[in-house]
């Protein structure tokens, strides 16, 4: 946003009569005030604008904002204000407005008024490990940790779900452990591009849950060293991994999702794979359910984030799970035909 934008100073509360617009803004001084944002003022606010250039993911962005309204944790600080022009027209913000009607809530916002159009979305909020670890402090939250978190629930099998910073740092406290074991058993390796991602590890992070852990290393190791038994599932699945490794859609990351747990099904039923697909049909829906839940792993924005009271249900407790230092490789891996 323009530099000049000063910063806010009060809060202000509002009538239903356009009242939000301050006197201050109306000699053309760029100004920044919090307001006291209701869903009428938003409507009215709304009704300036001609339009929302960014709807293409605008319903999922408006579900993730409205669940953070709605549990208390919006903090107006934490994003670019409000953006009108010298027209009184706005040009940011169409998401948090949509979102605040759609919570019902009151929330403060900060409103820049008579801003220069060219500055949106820069900025608008702090990296989501940024946001954790200024709360629970520095490491708790690493971006690789979060985009694993991230992959352990899928919508519609397709593609990943649109979490906030603070749905992310709930799938962090119940599920720390199998994340952190995910990275145990698949490494960084900078030798092993396409095959030390997220979708691999959520995977793995899953299975570990109710699998062999030491075999669970031993299927990584084999991942990530290669061999010559193209049918073996680990070498099936790397050769996949390694094909598709430019592909970077979020659609794409719930096909590495499937690949993988395919072959780990395989791997522990000791089965060779003679090719690797998404459809899986011998072992249809999730094949390593967390506890608690169902086996289809199928989240709308809605069923595993409903418009709600915190805790998520799902999100509750943590697994407890034997120290990943215990857990060494094994000579006991299953036999491949």
């Amino acid at each position: 946003m323009n530099p000049s934008i000063t910063q806010p100073t009060e809060v202000r509360t509002v009538g239903s009569d356009y009242s939000w617009y301050p006197r201050e803004a109306a000699n053309g001084k760029a100004i920044t005030v919090t307001i006291n944002t209701s869903p009428e003022i938003a409507k009215q606010m709304l009704a300036t604008s001609t339009g929302n250039p960014r709807g293409r993911e605008g319903d999922e962005n408006i579900a993730r904002f409205s669940r953070v309204m709605l549990n208390g944790r919006w903090i107006a600080e934490h994003f670019q204000g409000l953006g009108f022009d010298r027209d009184k027209v706005m040009f940011d913000g169409h998401t948090r407005l949509k979102a605040l009607i759609r919570a019902g809530v009151t929330i403060k916002m900060r409103v820049n008024f008579n801003a220069e159009r060219g500055g949106e979305d820069q900025g608008t909020a702090r990296k989501d490990a940024a946001l954790i670890n200024n709360r629970r402090g520095a490491g708790f939250a690493r971006h690789g940790s979060i985009a694993v978190a991230s992959r352990l629930f899928f919508k519609d099998r397709s593609s990943i779900l649109k979490l906030t910073a603070d749905e992310k740092e709930d799938l962090l406290d119940a599920y720390r452990e199998i994340i952190d074991f995910s990275f145990l058993a698949i490494p960084n390796r900078t030798d092993c591009k396409g095959m030390t991602n997220a979708p691999v590890r959520a995977a793995i992070a899953r299975a570990s849950v109710t699998r062999d852990r030491s075999l669970l290393l031993d299927f990584g190791n084999i991942l990530l060293s290669g061999g010559v038994d193209t049918n073996h599932p680990a070498l099936r699945l790397r050769k996949r991994l390694i094909e598709a490794k430019s592909a970077g859609t979020s659609s794409f990351d719930a096909i590495r999702y499937r690949w993988t747990e395919i072959a780990l099904m395989a791997y522990f039923a000791g089965r060779p794979l003679t090719k690797l697909s998404s459809t899986g049909r011998e072992w249809p829906g999730e094949c390593f359910p967390l506890p608690g839940e169902s086996d289809d792993n199928e989240y709308a924005n809605s069923k595993p984030l409903p418009v709600i009271a915190a805790p998520l249900p799902q999100f509750a407790g943590r697994v407890t799970m034997p120290s990943r230092t215990s857990v060494q490789p094994t000579s006991r891996a299953p036999a491949f035909a």
